[in-house]
């Protein structure tokens, strides 16, 4: 009887141990998709995790809205909230793979702690405003605007980009996010030509400005899982690309309306 009860609880354990791992892998998997990885590595990532751990049969699979990881009875969905890009974190991820595949971490709560110290170390905002405000003026000289358009398309896009990064602190939707983003960008640019008396500002500068909001890697993405053959995903990231440009566009058209702009 006493055999019995403690192969019970060591089936127990055994069953919740494989729990945990299936909710931690499939968390992984949701986050490296929130975090702009394409789905091919949002799969291999966690079996190779899992691989690592001595967890061979487990299965990864990443849908629009949830990944799923499954091993035997068990079976964890996590909730992917959004598409946004953070490569620290995939890269971050990929070298924790290397560390579990060359034990370095020795199980899964030691890997648990890890991926939780990645999501607490986020870039700095007072860097990415200033850096996005001189990539777009940048730009705007490669594109041939003078020195002061260029200056107000650097501002406007350093202010923009504030913008963008409170809306997302007060958890707005994404949509509103870029076409307020686009809004506040262009007046300023609009805004400076008048205080500063400059010509025109021109499209050069206009589309240097809002240049931060271009949807880069859903489009990218959305590519690379068509060609890989993940023909959903690539239609979901191709569409919210697609509603992403729409909506910074809108933006740009209500700016240049108000303040008689240039398009």
């Amino acid at each position: 009887m006493e055999n019995d009860s403690s192969s019970g609880q060591q089936q127990d354990q055994g069953g919740q141990d494989l729990k945990y791992a299936t909710d931690l892998l499939s968390s992984v998997s949701a986050a490296l998709i929130e975090n702009g990885a394409e789905t091919r590595l949002a799969e291999q990532m966690p079996a190779r995790l899992a691989k690592a751990f001595g967890i061979s049969d487990i299965q990864i699979s990443v849908e629009p809205s949830y990944a799923v990881a499954k091993c035997g009875s068990a079976v964890s969905f996590a909730k992917i909230n959004g598409f946004g890009v953070n490569f620290r974190f995939v890269t971050s991820v990929g070298r924790l793979c290397i560390h579990a595949e060359t034990g370095k971490i020795k199980d899964l709560r030691a890997l648990s702690h890890r991926i939780s110290a990645i999501h607490k170390n986020k870039y700095s905002l007072w860097l990415l405003i200033p850096f996005t405000g001189f990539a777009c003026g940048t730009f705007a000289l490669l594109s041939g605007a003078h020195y002061l358009p260029a200056l107000a398309s650097a501002v406007a896009a350093a202010f923009g980009s504030g913008i963008k990064f409170l809306m997302i602190r007060g958890r707005f939707n994404v949509l509103p996010i870029f076409a307020t983003s686009a809004f506040c960008s262009v007046s300023i640019a609009e805004l400076m030509e008048l205080l500063m008396q400059m010509s025109p500002v021109g499209d050069p500068s206009i589309v240097a400005a809002v240049l931060y909001l271009v949807p880069g890697v859903p489009l990218m993405n959305s590519v690379l899982d068509g060609i890989k053959g993940f023909y959903l995903m690539a239609v979901v990231r191709l569409t919210e690309a697609l509603m992403l440009i729409f909506s910074a566009v809108l933006g740009i058209f209500i700016a240049s309306f108000l303040f008689g702009g240039i398009l």
